[in-house]
């Protein structure tokens, strides 16, 4: 989640700020669509604001039967418009936002949008994403690990390997270097089996829980902890 470190001492903080900061403690707990409330109260308030946008688009992704968003009546919030597709729309605006890239999450913002174009079906523009991600950040660890994950999925299977060993390289002991070694493993099993035989790819590995990164606010207003959030469920 992207967080916004502002100075109080001389300004007062604008209300689209307390608004997103509001939005920003909802996320963190849980609450998606109070948060998503908030995040479009800021964004009435300050149509420029970046984060509001990009977290907003990370709540919709957040959902948990994410296909659609639903009010706490189970009714569809927008019946002709998935929740994937409005995330892809704010994470749009977010980067549009920013032509210049020169926001210092702009990377995490490709890799977000390109993870909501994986799940909406979407590859070739879910691939352009994660290319641009690590493009802008080389040492970019979870961009790759999507990145093989997509590739795997395509049946690329020699360019899910190379980047799941890009994955090992860069960050062997975090979440995303313990799958990368297990994926790695499963495409050496793969490798083995009799050129005759069929490969079937394994279902089990799926796009379709969150992998994407978050900023969480820390403590320490100087800092950011970055943390995947992958689904608990499907990492056992």
């Amino acid at each position: 989640m992207f967080s916004t470190i502002f100075l109080t001492l001389h300004s007062k903080v604008s209300p689209a700020e307390v608004v997103y900061q509001e939005a920003n403690g909802l996320l963190n707990t849980g609450k998606y669509l109070d948060a998503i409330e908030k995040y479009t109260e800021a964004i009435k308030l300050d149509s420029r604001h970046l984060e509001a946008y990009a977290n907003r688009g990370l709540s919709y992704t957040s959902i948990p039967d994410f296909f659609r968003a639903t009010n706490a009546d189970g009714e569809l919030i927008d019946p002709d418009q998935p929740a994937w597709d409005l995330a892809i729309d704010d994470f749009t605006v977010a980067i549009e936002l920013d032509q210049k890239r020169q926001h210092p999450e702009i990377a995490l913002l490709f890799m977000n949008r390109g993870f909501a174009y994986g799940n909406f079906n979407k590859p070739e523009e879910s691939l352009a994403d994660y290319n641009t991600a690590i493009q802008i950040r080389p040492d970019f660890a979870e961009a790759y690990c999507n990145r093989a994950l997509l590739h795997y999925k395509q049946d690329r299977f020699d360019l899910a390997e190379a980047d799941f060993q890009k994955v090992l390289e860069l960050s062997p002991s975090a979440q995303a270097g313990e799958m990368a070694r297990d994926m790695l493993e499963k495409l050496s099993e793969m490798t083995q089996q009799s050129s005759t035989e069929t490969i079937t790819l394994d279902e089990s590995i799926s796009l379709d829980s969150p992998q994407t990164l978050t900023i969480e606010p820390t403590d320490d207003a100087d800092s950011r902890s970055i943390s995947t959030s992958i689904d608990e469920e499907n990492k056992s």
